[in-house]
């Protein structure tokens, strides 16, 4: 068994965990990573095996459940205490060394050991800032004192509490490891593929600072900000901050370096590094077809990914250009059923079925009528079509007004209803004989049928648009009526099925219309 794995092979997340796996994907779509490996969760398994850990460890997690959270850190510091005294499997040392010395031979500036988790970087749970990294490793007893670190980070009880949080169970040899160059980096930070606070997917946010990254991920150091329009790169925003340190490695260390004062309140990155730092981020997002959470760093002109993880918790988008009456409206994606697009669905998002009918209802309806008008906004967004919530919209009726606009449209009311029988009747023998045609037809193909069923489907919709606009709600309203007036004129007559007995005997057509669909589902063939 190996125990370690190139980058180029670490594409198993439940060997090499979530960080490495999704670095390992990037790799082989081409983009640039720090060059290093990976030590596999069957190592942490080794470890634990050789020195009979398992059960210490499944102790302290057990008695979280159980204690206050001081008592939680003080057990986790004593199971840390206990595992960084343990030795590491002298096969794994004889395997893993080798490969470590040579990468910190060309690393001047030592050695990044990370953690990776098996539940860390997935679209659900980050597990961001819970887990741990060591910067500027160059030895190879400080490279197993951070390995077994990593691996008791896992165990750690803000890993447990975020774990119970989403209800995952993390396996105890769940974490896997990174080593890596590290790149002594000019710049560095992080690219949100969305604005984190909004959920705005066209606004890409940059967090940037001088030399190493690692106090602005963990929110301790300002950061520059800059906002670019997704797809252009244009710069939208730019905020820059006094940053009085940088991180780098020196005298064999990570530290926190003095920036004269002059330079503090310069950017830390020019508008062209934001700009490819915003290519970059948009064609990772493409790849990973996802909302992204990228962490990056330019050193010597060079750009590096160093690592990429789904955004969670990311906020439905409310859309910005808004009127203070528009803005009280909640906006979602005009898309479909679940409020979700995927790729097949981008192509017939027009077909948007709902929304013909809609058209076709209100096509049918007057300013005046007295029936229900359904009411809503919609706005194009970026190229994307956002609607609020369609409600129907009717005031308390007024049944004397109610009652005269019938006496008025009842001749127009009963035409229509006359002409849509008879347009159902002219469809139905349109789709028998088209039907008849179809199937005797040897060279009839799946298309064919296809389009049949979506002329169906287009008279289908007109008809019901059309016959529900004025005659079903006329049954309702002039069975309203009928029912107050034989509650006003007959109080207590107790016959309240009286109403529906005497609208009875109004000629449908939904028996033909149900046959004729029927037949065609049943003739329908495929290739």
């Amino acid at each position: 068994m190996l125990h370690h794995i190139p980058f180029a092979q670490a594409v198993d997340f439940q060997q090499a965990g979530g960080k490495a796996a999704n670095l390992a994907r990037a790799l082989s779509l081409g983009f640039q990573i720090p060059e290093g490996f990976v030590l596999p969760r069957s190592v942490l398994g080794l470890f634990l095996e050789s020195n009979h850990f398992l059960p210490r460890v499944q102790k302290t997690l057990d008695a979280y459940e159980k204690t206050e959270w001081r008592e939680r850190l003080a057990r986790f510091e004593d199971l840390r205490a206990a595992a960084l005294k343990l030795p590491i499997p002298a096969t794994v040392q004889a395997e893993v060394e080798p490969v470590f010395l040579q990468l910190l031979q060309r690393s001047p500036a030592g050695v990044a050991v990370r953690s990776s988790g098996v539940c860390e970087d997935l679209e659900k749970a980050s597990f961001a800032g819970i887990y741990e990294t060591f910067l500027g490793v160059n030895s190879v007893n400080a490279f197993w004192q951070s390995v077994i670190r990593c691996w008791c980070s896992a165990w750690s009880p803000q890993a447990a509490a975020y774990a119970h949080k989403l209800g995952i169970a993390i396996p105890l040899d769940g974490m896997a490891v990174i080593g890596q160059t590290l790149i002594p980096a000019e710049s560095a930070g992080v690219v949100f593929t969305a604005d984190q606070a909004t959920g705005n997917p066209w606004r890409f946010v940059i967090n940037a600072t001088f030399g190493l990254a690692a106090d602005l991920v963990d929110g301790s150091a300002p950061a520059d900000r800059f906002v670019l329009a997704w797809d252009t790169g244009e710069i939208l925003e730019k905020r820059v901050e006094i940053k009085p340190n940088r991180l780098m490695f020196q005298a064999n260390r990570v530290e926190a370096i003095p920036i004269p004062d002059q330079q503090q309140p310069l950017p830390s990155l020019s508008d062209e590094q934001a700009r490819a730092i915003g290519r970059m981020a948009l064609a990772v997002d493409r790849a990973f077809d996802r909302r992204m959470d990228l962490e990056w760093a330019i050193a010597n002109g060079q750009l590096y990914l160093l690592q990429a993880r789904p955004l969670t918790a990311l906020p439905d988008f409310f859309p910005h250009e808004l009127s203070v009456e528009e803005a009280a409206e909640t906006w979602t994606p005009y898309l479909n059923e679940h409020g979700t697009m995927n790729e097949r669905e981008r192509q017939i998002a027009p077909c948007h079925r709902h929304r013909w009918l809609l058209e076709l209802w209100n096509y049918f309806l007057t300013a005046d009528d007295v029936f229900p008008h359904r009411s809503g906004r919609e706005r194009d967004f970026n190229g994307y079509r956002y609607t609020t919530e369609w409600k129907w919209q009717a005031s308390p009726p007024d049944w004397p007004r109610i009652e005269s606009w019938l006496e008025r449209h009842e001749p127009r009311l009963r035409n229509d209803w006359t002409a849509q029988l008879e347009r159902v009747r002219q469809a139905n023998a349109w789709l028998d004989t088209q039907m008849a045609v179809t199937l005797n037809n040897p060279d009839a193909r799946a298309v064919d049928w296809l389009c049949l069923a979506l002329a169906y489907e287009r008279e289908e919709y007109q008809m019901q648009a059309a016959v529900w606009y004025a005659p079903q709600w006329l049954i309702f309203t002039c069975e309203e009526l009928l029912r107050r007036f034989v509650v006003e004129t007959m109080p207590g007559a107790g016959i309240p099925g009286l109403p529906a007995g005497l609208l009875q005997g109004l000629h449908g057509y939904s028996v033909e219309r149900t046959m004729s669909a029927q037949a065609l589902g049943r003739s329908a063939q495929e290739e």
